[in-house]
This record gives C-alpha cells, sequence and structure tokens, in this order.
C-alpha cells in the first residue's frame, strides 16, 4: 500500500505500509504435560528470531455440561527457553498436565524485554466462565516503547480436548498487535549545501488504549489484524511524543548527493485511524531540528521544523515516511530575478537632414 501527503512547512511524505507472515522457529515438547511452540510474523518485527526467549500464558480448562467453574492452570507464567538455536524447548516453572476429556484454550502475550512497564494484562471470565484476555490502559509514547505481540490457541467455542497422552504442544502464532513507524530525510538543497538533523520526535499521538485479545481454533487462518482489537485511544497527557530513535553514531548530516537519504529507527504506536481535518481532527505531528550551511559553511538556517497529518495506522504494518527538506519548506525565501528591455526609442539627431551634390547623371540608353 502507498499513499502520498504534504506536511506544511516541512515538505512531501511518501507512505508505504506493508506485513508478511514467515515462521522464525518451531520448539517441540514432549510427554504429557502441557507444552508450547512458537511462530512469530516478520513483517514488523522488533521480537526477532535470535532474541525471542519469553512469552507470558494466560490459560484455564473447563468440562463441558458440568456446573463447575472453569480451572486457571497458567495465569501469565512466564514461558521462557535458553536460546533459540535449533529445537530448544519452552519451559516454565511447575509443570501442567493435561486432563483427559478437559478442554483448554490459551492466550499469550510477549513484549520486547519481557515487561510491560505501563499496562496491566488482565484475564477475567463471565458468568458464563468464558474467559478473556485485556492488556488494560496500556501506554505507547515516549516512556514505553517495545514491540508487542499476541496470540491465542483455542476458544471456549473451539477448544483444545486434553487426551491421556499423546497431546500436542500447544501452538502460539504471535501476531504484532502494535503499528510501526520509520522516516527517510532527503534534500534538494542546491549542490554544497549541508543540512543536519536533529531532535525528532512524533507528537500529539494518541498513546493510551486498551487491548483486546480475541480467541480462536488452534490452525485457524487468522490475518494480522483480526487477533485481537483496540479500545479508542486517548491523549494522556495532552501532548505525548515519542523521540525517534537514529543507530548510534549515525551521521545526522545529508545532502542533495545521498539518494537513499537518513533513515531513522523505529517507533511504536497504537493502532488508530486520526480523523480527517473536516471532523476538526488534530492529527499527530512530526518535528525536527534542521541546520543548513552553504558551500563555504556559513549557517544560513537553523530553525525547528513541523508537519502535521492525519494517518491511518493498522496493527502490525510498518509505515515509512520520507521527508523531502528544501528551502522553501524550511522558510527560505528563494533569490529570484525579473528581467525586461524596453521599446526602441525614436531618436532625434543633430542634423536631421542632409544636401548632397549628386552631380551630372549618365543618361540610359534604351535598347534595340
Amino acid at each position: 500500500m502507498k499513499k502520498s501527503l504534504s506536511l506544511i512547512a516541512v515538505a512531501a511524505m511518501s507512505l508505504t505500509a506493508c506485513t508478511q507472515s514467515d515462521v522464525i522457529e518451531e520448539s517441540v515438547q514432549s510427554g504429557n504435560a502441557i507444552g508450547f511452540n512458537t511462530m512469530v510474523n516478520r513483517g514488523s518485527r522488533a521480537i526477532e528470531s535470535n532474541t525471542f526467549k519469553q512469552f507470558n500464558v494466560f490459560g484455564n480448562y473447563y468440562f463441558e455440561n458440568t456446573s463447575a467453574k472453569p480451572v486457571e492452570v497458567f495465569t501469565g507464567t512466564s514461558v521462557t527457553r535458553e536460546n533459540t538455536k535449533g529445537s530448544t524447548p519452552w519451559t516454565y516453572t511447575g509443570k501442567r498436565y493435561w486432563i483427559n476429556g478437559a478442554k483448554y484454550y490459551f492466550s499469550a502475550y510477549a513484549i520486547d524485554g519481557g515487561t510491560i512497564e505501563n499496562g496491566t494484562p488482565v484475564y477475567t471470565h463471565d458468568n458464563a466462565g468464558k474467559y478473556t484476555f485485556k492488556i488494560s490502559n496500556f501506554i505507547c509514547d515516549h516512556t514505553q516503547q517495545k514491540d508487542l505481540v499476541y496470540a491465542a490457541a483455542g476458544s471456549f467455542e473451539s477448544p483444545i480436548v486434553g487426551k491421556n497422552k499423546d497431546n500436542a504442544v500447544v501452538p502460539f502464532a504471535f501476531k504484532h498487535v502494535l503499528s510501526r513507524l520509520d522516516f527517510v530525510f532527503k534534500t534538494n538543497f542546491p549542490e554544497g549545501y549541508k543540512v543536519t538533523i536533529s531532535s525528532v520526535t512524533v507528537q500529539d499521538v494518541r498513546n493510551k488504549a486498551t487491548f483486546t485479545g480475541k480467541q480462536y481454533a488452534v490452525g485457524a487462518t487468522v490475518t494480522a489484524d483480526s487477533v485481537g482489537s483496540w479500545s479508542e485511544p486517548e491523549r494522556v497527557p495532552q501532548t505525548p511524543y515519542i523521540s525517534v530513535p537514529f543507530e548510534t553514531g549515525a551521521n545526522m548530516t545529508i545532502d542533495n548527493t545521498m539518494t537513499d537519504g537518513l533513515r531513522s529507527g523505529f517507533v511504536y504506536v497504537i493502532p488508530y485511524h486520526y480523523k480527517t481535518l473536516a471532523q476538526n481532527g488534530k492529527g499527530v505531528a512530526i518535528q525536527f531540528t534542521v541546520l543548513v550551511k552553504d558551500p563555504a559553511g556559513n549557517e544560513v538556517l537553523n530553525k525547528q521544523l513541523t508537519g502535521r497529518w492525519r494517518p491511518m495506522w493498522d496493527m502490525n504494518k510498518t509505515y515509512t515516511y520520507t521527508i523531502n527538506i528544501n528551502g522553501e519548506a524550511s522558510g527560505l525565501q528563494e533569490i529570484q530575478f525579473s528581467g525586461s528591455v524596453g521599446d526602441w526609442v525614436t531618436g532625434t539627431p543633430a542634423n536631421p537632414s542632409f544636401d548632397l551634390g549628386a552631380g551630372e547623371l549618365p543618361s540610359i540608353e534604351p535598347q534595340a
């Protein structure tokens, strides 16, 4: 998906969004203990195959046609593995075992770094005993920039039925539930001009919402945007922001010979379709400082620029914005020229007429 839009006082930005799905690794456990394996969507990841070593699982079982309440067997239990090579098994403390005839379903989440610092995982059930997984009041701004993934295995309607033996491991196909952004900076300043970028932030993001995970049968075809949903996010405080990262030691100075420009690291945002200008939508803004020097090294501009737009961000998608910086967009006034050519003016000579004696003119004889 490609889009383009204009940012006031910054320049043109083009939008590219893509998502892919792929398996990064599987692990298998044998025996009658409940075990797990994992798949992680590759499309917009920060939790990668060489770092994914921990997730948290919730799960319960119930017996059909009984009045007994469901039993919680996992309550946010940490599941880990020592490394990501080969078929290293996932393990947890205190084994749980399959019960013949019991009906199970599970929810799991993982966050980069292992801990949700701003937000509360909640696993609750209704009067019918149907469980729902949520992460309430999740904050996604400068205080928490982490990839978040979610998966389910089984549901109340399509559970995993326990057996005396030969129980399969519980398969989790994790999907990314945030949106991810990065930025590419380019310049159209004339040859020899150097443009230095600094203090890049995304302003006015909606940074607080609750995620509700869906339950679905093992093996069901589940798209990245159907594993759960977000409540309408709000802004807390009123001007939340995200600092845009760059590689340590990155050269932040660009010129018009750099066709690939300067690419930032990734930032994470809560998926949301921002209201349009006609709907009185505030949108979000990209803000950064630009320092421009001419070919002689003279500073010609040192200014903070802001561009505002109203994005439509979906779960599990990466959006790349390209920002072209030029003089007009940066607030400089172009040097312009005008020229004209006047009409010919009739002059008055000092001696306007001359009397010249021609002498005797020869006669012209007619031809026979």
